[in-house]
């Protein structure tokens, strides 16, 4: 009688073609469209403009384990790992999300968030951040003309 991880193997359900359709979906912004579509419809649902004007920046360090993927050490967490990147509106309904290793800081990523993506949302007039004392970062939100406020959290 065969072992149920061999019954199970990787082929048997298709793995090498969701690997294949999820690298091709993010590569030409499936997944973005997709969440996008249902972050509008769902704000239309609250009555609220399909663009938001306000938003959220923070980040959260996660330790990984020693399998795959890039890793870095976030000395000011302490943490040994990957770190998440999150761009959230108001409602704390996803914008974009970065995954990084840890050892990148917030400042940096939140720049790749907004050189890559702050053009989606024209109706941006507030980015709240969240730790973040950085005087880099000023000059980052204001280069997108997005206001920006620091909340101690």
């Amino acid at each position: 009688m065969a072992r149920a991880s061999e019954r199970c193997s990787a082929d048997a359900f298709g793995s090498i073609r969701f690997r294949y359709d999820f690298d091709t979906w993010n590569r030409d912004g499936t997944f973005i469209n997709i969440n996008d579509t249902l972050r509008n419809l769902a704000r239309q649902a609250l009555d609220r403009d399909p663009e938001p004007s306000m938003s959220v920046l923070d980040s959260q360090s996660v330790t990984t384990t020693e399998a795959g993927g890039e890793r870095g050490d976030d000395g000011e967490k302490k943490v040994n790992g990957r770190k998440r990147q999150f761009w959230v509106d108001a409602n704390g309904f996803l914008l974009r999300v970065l995954v990084h290793p840890a050892d990148i800081s917030d400042t940096e990523s939140a720049e790749w968030l907004l050189a890559a993506h702050h053009h989606a949302f024209p109706r941006m007039g507030v980015l709240r951040r969240i730790r973040n004392r950085s005087p880099r970062f000023l000059l980052l939100t204001a280069r997108y003309g997005i206001p920006q406020y620091l909340d101690n959290v």
